[in-house]
This record gives C-alpha cells, structure tokens and sequence, in this order.
C-alpha cells in the first residue's frame, strides 16, 4: 500500500511538505504540496486544508503522485512535473524546451501594458519568445494589436504555437537569430525582450532546479559579454523600430549600469530603470529618438 494513502488531504499535506522541505524549505514545501494534491485530487486549497478523505481513491492516483515526488526530489521543476504554469492569471503549457515563467517577467509584462493599454493599434515584437508567455499576454490584455514573437529555437517555438492556440492567440512566430536577423520585418511601436542574462560565473550560485533542468540556450552569457543580446537588439530596433518607438528588456540585477549605457551610446532617450518587488534592478524602459 502506497505511504501516501492515508486519511484525509490535511494529513496527506503535512506528509509532503516535511518530505519536501529539506530540499525547498519550509514555504515553498508548503506550496509545492498544495500544487501537487490540487492536480492529482482536483481539489481547491481550502477542501485540502479542511482535510477531504482520501480512501475512494485508486491506487493508480497513489503510484502518480510517488512517481511525482520522485522527481520532485531530483530537483525537477514542479511545473515540468505538472505540464503548466501560471502567468499574469492564465496557465501556460510548460516543458524542458522553455523557461519557467517567472513573478518578475509579470512586472515587465505589467509595465508595458500600463504604458500603451490607452492605444487603438500597436505592433509589438517578443525577442527570445520561449514559452510565448509575454507576447500571449499582450495579445489579451491591450487594445487590438498585431503581434511578433521570434525565437532561435524550433522547439521552443512549437511550445509557443501552442500556448497561442490555448488562449486563442493570432501571434506571427518566428524562428530567427537577433545575430543575424532575416531582412523582412514590419516596423515595430514596441520590442520586449527577457533574453538570456545570468553570466557564466553566476551558475554556482544558482539552484540545481534551474541548472539541471530549464534550457541553458535561455539562460547563460558569457562573462566575457554579459550583454551581448541587449546590444544585438537594441541594434536590431535601430532598423524595426518606429521614431518614439518603446524598448523594453528584463536584466540581471548587476547589469543594469552597462545595459543603460549602451543604450545611450547608440542614442536611445528617456532610458528608465525599474525595480522588481524584491527591490532589485530587473526592467529597463528606452525610448529612441525621432
């Protein structure tokens, strides 16, 4: 018989979370074991805290979830593990072909759509799509607008065709290198991109569930030039974006000083740096000039 068949959601709840909290701690054990019996059970947080039972239950549903903490307690994504996750209040398909959506990639989202949500048409460009989560999310939250979503990955861009086709999205993805980008693009009122940003130096310093797992293509960047995407696009923008057209980049923390000068350098104005709920540097807003 299964370990986990025991009497109620309640107790079933405590079991994972002192199980996973060596690895995670405390709250994200906690959070971790909510997703986990919400998936398998297909209860809400409140009927697993008041404590549902769980003896109707087949045997089939027990070996799931074994399997399930199984890999959780490899260091697998849970959100690998479960096939979605959420973003901006939608729940995205997810697989090792893309990032995890993170909190922070809310905020980019958040700021462009404050900026440019009073617009009756706007065209928009996603560099490094990955999941498609920003450029889907644009596409639902702003006025009606005309969307690109480009991305060197193949597959990565097929787990974006489907999340579009999930939430109805008419997106135009492209498999394309910002190095070398195809000469046949429209004119952009805005560019976003969260590209690769942690520097090489930077991965002992990060979890295994990160390393192991989410694609490394979508992560890391040479020491040697941390920026190397900001500037492939900021240089891409001088050719498909408008005059007072909007870029847009998520950063890593430390990059935000070479990051702005750059822009500068190549004559972007009203350059602005905004910090996450963490309080650290994560979003940087340009402007180029007419």
């Amino acid at each position: 018989m299964s370990v986990y068949r025991l009497n109620n959601s309640s107790e079933l709840l405590r079991k994972l979370t002192d199980e996973l909290e060596p690895l995670y701690g405390r709250n994200e054990a906690k959070s971790i074991s909510f997703l986990l019996i919400e998936n398998i059970f297909g209860w809400y947080k409140t009927y697993i805290i008041a404590g549902e039972p769980l003896e109707s239950f087949s045997n089939s549903i027990f070996s799931k979830l074994e399997a399930y903490m199984e890999r959780l307690k490899k260091h697998e994504p849970i959100q690998y593990i479960l096939g979605e996750a959420h973003f901006y209040g939608r729940k995205f398909f997810v697989d090792r072909t893309v990032l995890v959506p993170r909190p922070e990639t809310e905020e980019l989202a958040s700021l462009i759509i404050s900026q440019h949500k009073a617009k009756s048409e706007i065209k928009i460009l996603d560099v490094g799509t990955g999941s498609g989560c920003i450029a889907i999310t644009l596409d639902k939250e702003l006025p009606p607008s005309e969307l690109y979503a480009m991305d060197i990955d193949k597959e990565a861009l097929q787990t974006a065709r489907k999340n579009a086709m999930i939430h109805n999205s008419q997106i135009m993805f492209v498999q394309d290198d910002i190095f070398h980008p195809q000469p046949s693009y429209p004119m952009f009122d805005v560019v976003v991109s969260n590209p690769p940003y942690v520097t090489e130096s930077e991965i002992a310093l990060m979890n295994r569930n990160v390393v192991e797992y989410e694609p490394n293509i979508a992560l890391f960047v040479p020491d040697e030039d941390p920026i190397k995407y900001y500037t492939a696009i900021a240089e891409f923008c001088e050719f498909y974006l408008q005059p007072a057209g909007k870029l847009y980049f998520e950063i890593n923390e430390r990059l935000g000083n070479k990051v702005i000068e750059m822009l500068q350098s190549k004559g972007y104005k009203e350059i602005f740096l905004f910090k996450d709920f963490n309080n650290k540097n994560r979003i940087i807003s340009a402007t180029k000039q007419n």
